[in-house]
């Protein structure tokens, strides 16, 4: 049986067709089979602070050769004060006598002379009120005099305008001189200072901060060099004072004493054996630039009981970077991922500065999806950022 004939306009259909097929095929082949992603990633310099323990032996001759262990001496001195001090607490209430100054008034033609401790007095049976001084009250005039309540409490108080009699002046005498009382009459309660237990804790505090630098001062002409808190081991303050917590006293006085120690050595050695520390536990990948020598800081973490050997903790300032082409970066961690994921996954480590990434073909927006097929190259920058001393 014959076969029929098809259109020549279907032969040319169907050959198109297989065609747009094989062209599909192996762009996708393309596609998946040959994808690549190529990631440049430029490092730069980061600044870290390099943290060392180290132990320093005491010996009587120290050794400035690193190779050997940290050697040093102990340095020891005493520091003692004694301050005068001020209660400062809301003290205690007590009677005191009312006192102030009043105006005698004369309105006769005759002076009027009137001893000390002349008796004044508001009413009859009243509080009694007298002169600090001797005074003559003119003819026709005033003078002012301060005058004191006989009795101590707030009855003695007496409140603006007044006017007080002079006790022994006869009835007629008393209506011609008189103390005029322009300003209120006070201080029938006083307030005394009592030393509290916050009075005494200050005061502890401020001595031993007084104590402190007493003794770093003298660490420092030891040694010949500035001494800070955290090269000093300090004793326990013992403080004394004469006076107790309770006592009604406007000053008392502390004494207060302590003993500092300090281990002294060379900063050459200390910063020789923190730069070998840090270099040593360098992780793998990254590249040491350099150090800042002038950034050494260090303190006292202990001492010994028996006092031959301290601990210290070394800070140092650092400064590394990624080593090109060093394997630290883990492709499949960037399988899949867009340009922006994996930008945001790199630049993520303070050492990059910069990346670059590359697709083939050039219509991928993703990594592979296989790891072997992404290629990561690490750079240097062509600039340090800080330059150090190694």
């Amino acid at each position: 049986m014959a076969l029929p004939q098809l259109h020549p306009a279907t032969y040319r259909i169907i050959a198109l067709v297989f065609l747009v097929l094989i062209i599909v095929g192996a762009l996708a082949v393309v596609h998946s089979a040959l994808a690549r992603a190529t990631i440049e990633v430029t490092a730069k310099a980061d600044r870290t602070t390099a943290v060392s323990t180290l132990a320093v032996q005491f010996s009587p001759t120290p050794s400035p050769d690193t190779s050997q262990p940290l050697t040093g001496k102990l340095i020891s001195v005493s520091a003692s004060k004694t301050e005068s001090f001020s209660p400062q607490s809301d003290g205690k209430k007590i009677p005191d006598k009312a006192r102030g100054m009043v105006v005698f008034v004369n309105t006769s033609s005759l002076p009027q002379p009137l001893l000390a401790t002349t008796q004044l007095q508001l009413t009859a049976g009243g509080m009694i009120y007298r002169t600090e001084k001797y005074v003559v009250v003119p003819a026709k005039g005033e003078i002012e005099v301060e005058i004191t309540a006989d009795e101590e409490g707030k009855e003695g108080e007496l409140q603006a305008p007044a006017q007080l009699s002079v006790v022994k002046l006869n009835a007629s005498r008393q209506k011609e001189i008189y103390a005029d009382v322009r300003k209120s009459i006070t201080g029938g309660e006083k307030t005394i200072a009592v030393l509290s237990q916050a009075d005494f804790d200050a005061a502890q505090e401020k001595i031993t901060a007084l104590l402190k630098e007493d003794a770093k001062k003298k660490l420092s002409q030891t040694i010949g060099s500035e001494v800070t808190d955290d090269h000093v081991m300090y004793g326990d303050v013992k403080v004394t004072s004469e006076q107790k917590i309770g006592d009604e006293t406007d000053t008392f006085v502390m004494t207060g004493a302590l003993d500092a120690e300090m281990p002294s050595f060379s900063q050459d050695a200390i910063l020789a054996v923190a730069k070998q520390n840090y270099t040593s536990t360098l992780p793998a990948g990254y590249s040491l630039l350099g150090f800042n020598d002038t950034s050494l800081k260090w303190n006292v973490e202990s001492l010994n009981e028996q006092k031959t050997e301290a601990t210290l903790r070394t800070e140092l300032e650092a400064f590394t970077t990624l080593t090109p082409n060093a394997e630290i970066i883990n492709p499949q961690e960037l399988v899949n991922l867009d340009v922006e994921k994996i930008k945001e996954k790199l630049l993520s480590n303070p050492n990059v500065s910069s990346i670059r990434v590359t697709f083939w073909p050039f219509w991928r927006t993703t990594a592979p999806a296989f790891a072997n097929r992404i290629t990561v190259i690490i750079t240097s920058s062509d600039q340090p950022e800080t330059t150090t001393d190694n």
